[in-house]
């Protein structure tokens, strides 16, 4: 009976972990490669260096992401 709270915790612990692929961390770096004029806070410009730099990207993920980050 023991082993349904411990697979909660296994899977709690697990969700938590940080993998470096998440959709919307642009790398700066690639954003001014494919942008060279790159401004963050155009929603616009941000959007597009996401979904070229970021591979598991839509064009949804990043508008929110952008969006969060404070591009208008």
């Amino acid at each position: 009976m023991w082993h349904a709270p411990a697979l909660l915790a296994i899977l709690m612990v697990a969700s938590c972990s940080s993998d470096g692929d998440v959709t919307g961390s642009t790398d700066n770096k690639c954003a001014v490669e494919t942008i060279p004029s790159y401004n963050p806070k155009s929603l616009e410009q941000c959007i597009a260096a996401c979904r070229k730099c970021d591979v598991n990207s839509t064009r949804a993920s990043c508008s929110t992401s952008c969006t969060f980050k404070g591009a208008r």
